[in-house]
């Protein structure tokens, strides 16, 4: 018979081995204090960690008690002792989790531990989640994407969460969580309102977005006037996938035709860009601009809804042209920016490409021909 003294006094080794092996008398004695710390507050970090993934549920529940908890709270290596137990991959974890002091332990130390919330069930995952919402839930959103993949897709389907949570998940989440959300929960339904590089990831997942949000008119039109037709075909190439973009390609040409039927041979500019020059020589003729007035007559004549590298060029240039008083500089600066916009539609309109990759394949479709002449 075992007594406390001689477990006290044991290799740790040895210690861990009584343990795993559930020698009934040391089951017994481990709801002493001293015992716990012993266990708990070992010296070399690595032998806990061993002993959290190898215990058994029972003596681990008997160690990790309300008593040990404290002791672990306090114990030096903490996260690595914290990582033992959560990635673990035992039922014991379902049982902690359980208890406010060991979710405690989690928020205390989150910044730390919060990428070991992966390991967890989905029933572990489950009560985490509640904890959170009942005491933290501006941390909610945050707490659900660090657990795996597979039981973020499970916990959407289980609970109905906080509806700017659910959004967030539609774009942060796996394709599977994002879907089911917009499958499932009524609140979604429009994603117009997301920016640009947040459709991109959620048109990367390659899930089946349901078609009363696909084909929501807003979003069409948004994405069908798109003045940079890179950031255009950006998204569109994601989107086309796992998805049907007929409609939104039909509005686009639809779009392009308008464009083109405005072109004014005399000012040599397309009607928007003509009709943005005369606005902004009038604003020219004030002392100074307010941000928002720019903006403002920026945003009236073109769909800057992109990457962000267009708006910051046009503002940039434009900025200059303003500062400068230089009304001819901007005439001749909307006059190449209007034609390069007829050129970039043309190449769109017919093949669907970028400027960029077309004439790439077009001087690579040269370059081969010229190849077979050599021969």
């Amino acid at each position: 018979m075992l007594t406390l003294e001689e477990l006290l006094n044991c290799e740790y080794e040895q210690l861990k081995y009584y343990i795993v092996c559930e020698y009934p008398e040391v089951l017994g004695l481990l709801k002493d204090k001293r015992l716990k710390s012993r266990l708990i507050n070992s010296d070399n970090k690595y032998e806990f960690i061993w002993l959290a993934q190898e215990i058994p549920d029972k003596a681990a529940l008997l160690l990790l008690d309300e008593i040990g908890l404290e002791i672990l709270s306090d114990t030096s290596n903490l996260p690595d002792k914290m990582n033992g137990i959560m990635t673990c991959g035992k039922e014991y974890v379902t049982e902690l989790v359980k208890k406010k002091c060991f979710c405690d332990i989690i928020k205390k130390h989150y910044n730390a531990l919060k990428h070991y919330l992966s390991s967890f069930s989905l029933q572990a995952a489950l009560l985490f989640t509640s904890y959170i919402q009942d005491n933290y839930p501006d941390m909610l959103g945050d707490v659900l994407l660090k657990f795996s993949f597979k039981v973020q897709t499970e916990i959407v389907k289980e609970l109905e969460l906080p509806i700017d949570v659910a959004k967030r998940l539609v774009v942060s989440s796996t394709g599977g969580a994002s879907e089911y959300l917009m499958d499932n929960d009524f609140r979604i339904v429009s994603i117009n309102d997301y920016t640009f590089q947040e459709l991109f990831t959620i048109f990367s997942k390659h899930c089946q977005i349901p078609m009363f949000i696909a084909t929501e008119p807003k979003l069409i039109y948004k994405l069908s006037t798109i003045d940079c037709i890179k950031d255009y075909r950006f998204l569109i190439n994601a989107l086309v996938k796992n998805n049907d973009v007929d409609l939104i390609e039909r509005t686009r040409k639809k779009y392009y035709d308008y464009e083109l039927k405005t072109y004014n041979t005399q000012v040599g500019m397309l009607k928007r860009h003509y009709d943005f020059y005369l606005e902004f020589c009038e604003l020219m003729k004030e002392d100074s601009l307010e941000f928002e007035v720019f903006d403002e007559i920026l945003y009236k004549y073109f769909n800057l809804f992109g990457s962000g590298s267009n708006e910051w060029y046009l503002k940039t240039k434009l900025s200059n042209y303003y500062a400068q008083k230089d009304v001819k500089g901007l005439e001749e600066f909307l006059i190449k920016e209007s034609n390069l916009q007829i050129s970039n539609i043309l190449i769109d309109y017919h093949f669907e490409d970028v400027p960029y990759n077309f004439f790439l394949d077009v001087r690579q479709l040269c370059n081969f021909k010229m190849e077979k002449v050599g021969h």
